[in-house]
């Protein structure tokens, strides 16, 4: 159990520091890719460890960790967007695609309108953009309440 929580807090004390405003620097970090692969990489891997953490519980409905991936994946879409992103950053492409996605792009923002702030955009194949801090917000979520369902169900 504790490495996953560790994980996934770690995961989450990363992401909140990307989106914190710098004095040093405002929010130029927004637009960094280098800062958001490894916080999407731990939050796909996080189905290894838990699958390791809490192979009793999940043994009882999946067969092996290929299945709980594609069952997870049904529960939030965003992982598979995590996959691909990873997947593409290790090998250049993506030889089995679980979602939709194109490519990242930088948006460099306003630099005199605190609102249009820079960002990481996830683009997919039919052109649509989605804000990786909302794709990963989404995602840290998902795995907080799965893994206090999992704990729960461990007290039981």
């Amino acid at each position: 159990m504790g490495t996953s929580l560790n994980i996934l807090d770690a995961s989450l004390q990363s992401f909140i520091e990307y989106q914190d405003y710098n004095p040093e620097n405002g929010l130029l970090a927004l637009k960094n890719i280098e800062i958001v692969i490894p916080i999407c990489s731990n939050l796909w891997h996080l189905t290894d460890n838990i699958w390791n953490d809490y192979n009793d519980s999940l043994k009882i409905t999946y067969s092996d960790i290929g299945q709980f991936r594609i069952d997870i994946i049904k529960s939030c879409k965003e992982l598979a967007l995590l996959h691909d992103i990873i997947t593409q950053r290790k090998h250049a492409s993506i030889s089995r695609p679980k979602s939709d996605f194109s490519r990242l792009q930088i948006y460099e923002g306003s630099p005199i309108n605190f609102e249009d702030s820079p960002a990481v955009f996830i683009i997919t194949k039919d052109g649509q953009k989605r804000n990786v801090v909302e794709v990963i917000d989404k995602v840290l979520q998902f795995w907080y309440s799965f893994i206090y369902d999992l704990i729960l169900v461990k007290k039981t």
